[in-house]
Order: structure tokens, then sequence, then C-alpha cells
């Protein structure tokens, strides 16, 4: 199995802090939440919980594809895609942030907000989803977790936040954005999302919209977003092979 980068580096380091009281060697660019559910895989022997997380994301994409009504094919195109591979095999939480997709909307807004450079589009959809069957109180209470979480995780973390921004604004060699570029296709994809009540929109508007979209990780979404056709997503990760292949490239080992 290829080393996990991002679960070396930044996350099993920043659990294993945690859980003894002291600071991470390396921050990392999300809400501090997001260790709390990296708990089970962490306390195991290394290569168990290394093991077991894999499955766990595999197994969270599965849920969000059929979520999307992916068949078959759709499905094992996604699994193949070395967009998603590549996330899986770094061990980065895009399978956390996509698992608030099947779940109740304040808990999934809550899952959502882990990897927000990712999904801030799909964030507002939820709560304008929710805003326009016209219940305020609904509204209340749908971001009531968040934000009660974001201020005491603030009192007890520090200021997260600024380092958030700082990483969805900074500039680094393996920076894929499309932006500024991408913007009218993201507004575009926004403005379907809303309009047409379109999810697979919302989740691929935030990749043409934010400034740092880093390659080995955040573009598993768009195979994600696109599942359901079986035609287009065998043909994106056919062609995604193929340009690895002729370029020689493959990022993810």
């Amino acid at each position: 199995m290829p080393p996990a980068i991002d679960w070396d580096v930044y996350f099993l380091p920043a659990v294993r802090a945690l859980l003894n009281g002291t600071v991470a060697p390396e921050p990392i660019s999300n809400p501090p939440w997001v260790l709390a559910p990296l708990i089970p895989f962490a306390v195991l022997p290394y290569e168990v919980g290394r093991v077991l997380l894999f499955i766990a994301a595999l197994v969270a994409f599965l849920l969000v594809a059929r979520r999307f009504g992916a068949g078959r094919v759709g499905m094992l195109a996604l699994l193949l895609s070395p967009f998603v591979l590549n996330s899986i095999a770094w061990g980065n939480v895009e399978w956390l942030a996509i698992l608030g997709l099947v779940m109740p909307p304040p808990i999934g807004l809550l899952f959502l907000a882990l990897k927000p450079q990712l999904t801030f589009v799909l964030m507002a959809y939820v709560v304008y989803g929710t805003w326009r069957l016209g219940r305020v109180r609904s509204v209340i209470l749908l971001l009531l977790p968040l934000v009660l979480l974001t201020v005491v995780s603030t009192v007890l973390s520090g200021d997260w936040v600024t380092n958030l921004v700082g990483y969805s604004s900074r500039t680094v060699a393996s920076n894929t954005s499309m932006f500024p570029i991408g913007v009218p296709f993201g507004l575009v994809l926004a403005y379907q999302a809303f309009r047409s009540n379109d999810l697979r929109s919302a989740l691929l508007a935030t990749v043409f919209l934010v400034p740092t979209t880093l390659s080995q990780t955040a573009w598993a979404v768009v195979p994600l977003a696109i599942c359901a056709s079986t035609g287009l997503s065998a043909t994106a990760t056919v062609a995604t092979w193929a340009s690895l292949w002729v370029n020689r490239t493959l990022w993810f080992f």
C-alpha cells in the first residue's frame, strides 16, 4: 500500500497530540473536530489503522455514489479513478466530508465543513434548501450545531479559521486550481445547483471557484459528481488514466 502522506504527516500526529494533550507538529487545514472520527484509526497499530482507514474511505465513496444513483459500472469507474485512488491513498479526509451528504442535514453540515475548501457551495446549497421551505426556525436549528462547534473549537484550539483561510489562498507547487479561469464555470454550476435543485452541480462548482486545489486529493469530487452517468464516468476514468500514462505521471504512488 502506498505511503499515506497526509495521514502520516498531518492527521495521525495531530490525533496523537490531541490524545496526549500536546501540540501537533504540523497544523492541519481543517476544523479541529475532524480529529474526532479519526481517533479509532489512530489508536490501533499503524498498519491495522491504515488498512481500516483505506476501507472506510472506499465505503464512504460508495455510499455517496449510491446516494447519487450510480450503477455498478459507475461505482467501479469511481473507485478506479486516479483522483479517488489518490485521495484515499494519501489518507486525506475528503471521504469524511462527503459523508455529510448521506446524513441528516444538521449533522451532515458538520461533516461537509470538515473540508470547506471543497464544499462551501454545497454547504450553501444545503442551507438554501432549508430556507426555501420558508422555515426560519429550521435554518436556525440547521446552523446551530455548526456555529456552537465553531465557537467551542476556537476557544479550545485557537484561531484555526485563519489557518484554513490561509490554506485556501496560498500558492503551492502542487496547486492545480483552475482559479480564476474556472470561475465562470463554477458560477454557472452554482446557478444550476440552486435553480434546478441539482446536488451534483453544487458539488462540482466549488472545484472551479476555490483558489487552491491540490491534485493528489481535491479532484476526487469530480468523478463522484458524475458517477451516476455510466458512459461519462467510465470515459472520464479511462481518459484520466490515459493522460497520466502519456505524461508518465502516476502521482499517487
